[in-house]
């Protein structure tokens, strides 16, 4: 009986191990294929230029420009679904801010991606409400 104990013990640690690792793969696959910069192209449905994303898959932060200041934050990434931290950003005062600060809350709302043929998808909670559009530079 004792035998049998220990190769079912085996086989769960072997099976939880190999999940853990294939989730580690899957994450480390996403933040390559995010890795890189991108224009701006729409937010919330409105075309825009002079935004711009930068991921860096390596340390897991993204950058760029909202406009008129630059921009921070960490991210997370889980299979498909990204979550932006708390943006900072530098405190210059431009003429028009309302671009940058709907570009800026739409980065907060970002719950998954999709990147086909160089144009990366930012979408909202539920999955279907495309907020940010950008192409690979």
């Amino acid at each position: 009986m004792k035998p049998i104990k220990i190769i079912i013990i085996a086989l769960c640690t072997f099976t939880v191990m190999s999940c853990a690792e294939t989730q580690q793969v899957l994450q480390t696959a996403g933040r390559v294929q995010l890795d890189g910069q991108y224009a701006v192209t729409s937010v919330n449905g409105k075309t825009t230029n002079g935004q711009t994303i930068t991921f860096s898959g390596l340390s897991q932060k993204i950058s760029g420009n909202g406009g008129c200041n630059d921009f921070f934050a960490d991210y997370t990434l889980n299979n498909l679904s990204l979550n932006i931290g708390e943006i900072g950003s530098t405190r210059k005062a431009c003429p028009n801010m309302d671009k940058e600060n709907e570009f800026f809350n739409a980065l907060s709302k970002v719950a998954s991606y999709n990147k086909s043929d160089g144009v990366l998808t930012l979408y909202a909670q539920d999955n279907s409400t495309v907020i940010v559009q950008a192409t690979s530079n």
